[in-house]
């Protein structure tokens, strides 16, 4: 059935549903809607929780302890919601916010909805998509923050979640691919790097590095230790012309006649560029476990996708492993900006990967093909065709073309029985817990084999 119709039908009448928590337990959410005239769907809800965002809301722990897990830092498209055009309207013909088409509450609901109260407790208020994965390093024995994509949002993004999650380093960042949306916050990187300071500016092509400089002396200059950037080479030389100051480019000479201008050295991010291949897996290197354990650390695999048909555009697959006996590790495909499935990946994913606990997916549009991006529709095949064991999340969503929020998760719960959800900006997914028979097995393996061991040293 069209999305479309099917929004209408479901949203008509009041409804019910019951979403299944914990065992033993569950949520009723009650709708009450009603059909405008142009068509678009005003709903009002009287509980606000998916059921795995219920799930994730009362985890017991405090959201500042650090712990193996994914925060969605942004979830929106790359004009983020609210649209700016709805707000700059929204006082005009009788308070209403306006469009070339008339009136705009349809056209501008989620936006409108978007800018009530603090953006930390309002789901509708989206930004670039980034998602920042906490990685324990078993060789320093401290947490690592990884981030894929830092986009045109991505300060403002950081500045709201990482003191809520008590995030206090950013430690490697990898790139999906060079568009604005998700490299064009490559500059305000340089706000979330340490500095040492250093004396005497160099002269050119030559780097001063002693250290104990005084940071008021007017010879001493600020220098960044480098942070690891993973990308394809197509990434990186389209990088080096939208920002030669951060990513020169190493074969330029200088004009003759400019030779004897003086060397100016900006203060600028600073990188560690780690250029990778397709299908191969990456190990992350951080700048105290660099002789981490061969076997360690955390490993990413490059999966390329059409990103429209003349670019190229990387998802991602890694596995976030537990710092704990009483969970699992978390098997999870990350793919924010795709039109179509290259078939190569499709089937690497499916025979080459272990299977796909939490699949992150681009949803630009409902009911509607788009030439760069998937729909809900093609969103909902790929799941079906790799068929996630937990949850598939969407993102980059249009921030008007779907319903708010949380009526958008009750519509997708009553169609796909809650297993396709919309992520929302601030998301924290949690590594799963093992069972109580899970433990319980593992506990009686491990007593066998020490009594194997004993067994064996005693007949020596």
């Amino acid at each position: 059935m069209v999305l479309s119709t099917h929004f209408r039908r479901f949203f008509e009448t009041q409804s019910t549903i019951l979403l299944p928590l914990a065992a033993g337990s569950a949520i009723t959410v009650a709708l009450a809607t009603n059909v405008s005239q142009n068509g678009f769907i005003a709903t009002q809800t009287s509980i606000h929780k998916s059921s795995l965002e219920a799930h994730v809301e009362s985890y017991s722990r405090d959201n500042q302890e650090q712990r193996p897990r994914l925060i969605f830092l942004g979830t929106g498209s790359s004009t983020g919601c609210p649209k700016p055009i709805c707000i700059m309207k929204m006082h005009q013909d009788n308070n209403q916010a306006t469009t070339e088409n008339g009136p705009s509450d349809a056209l501008c609901n989620v936006s409108l909805q978007a800018i009530k109260g603090d953006p930390k407790n309002n789901k509708n208020y989206r930004n670039n998509p980034s998602l920042l994965i906490q990685h324990y390093d078993s060789k320093s024995e401290n947490y690592k923050n990884i981030v894929i994509d830092v986009g045109k949002t991505f300060r403002e993004t950081a500045l709201r979640w990482f003191p809520k999650y008590g995030i206090s380093s950013l430690d490697a960042i990898i790139l999906t691919h060079h568009h604005m949306d998700a490299a064009g916050g490559l500059d305000d990187v340089r706000g979330f790097q340490s500095i040492k300071w250093v004396e005497d500016p160099p002269k050119k092509g030559e780097h001063n590095e002693s250290t104990g400089a005084d940071p008021l002396s007017p010879t001493s200059r600020p220098v960044r230790a480098p942070l690891p950037l993973y990308l394809s080479d197509f990434c990186r030389l389209n990088l080096q012309s939208q920002f030669p100051w951060l990513l020169p480019r190493p074969e330029i000479v200088m004009p003759q006649q400019d030779q004897d201008r003086p060397y100016v050295e900006r203060d600028v991010a600073s990188f560690n560029v780690v250029e990778f291949q397709n299908y191969t897996e990456i190990k992350l290197q951080f700048e105290d476990a660099n002789d981490a354990d061969e076997n360690g650390g955390f490993k990413v695999i490059p999966l390329p996708v059409w990103h429209g048909d003349d670019l190229i555009s990387h998802g991602y697959a890694f596995t976030v492993q537990p710092n704990s006996s009483l969970h699992k590790p978390l098997n999870v495909l990350y793919i924010s900006d795709i039109s179509t499935m290259v078939p190569e990946t499709l089937d690497f994913i499916q025979k080459q990967l272990p299977p796909t606990d939490v699949l992150i997916v681009d949803s630009l549009l409902p009911y509607k093909p788009h030439p760069v991006h998937f729909s809900l529709e093609q969103a909902v095949d790929l799941a079906d065709r790799i068929q996630p064991r937990l949850q598939t999340y969407l993102i980059g969503m249009s921030c008007d073309a779907f319903l708010p929020h949380d009526e958008m998760n009750a519509y997708l719960y009553d169609r796909y029985g809650g297993k396709v959800t919309m992520a929302h900006d601030g998301l924290v997914i949690d590594l799963p817990a093992k069972s109580e028979q899970e433990i319980k097995r593992e506990t009686l393996h491990e007593t066998a084999e020490k009594q194997d061991v004993l067994l064996r040293v005693a007949s020596l």
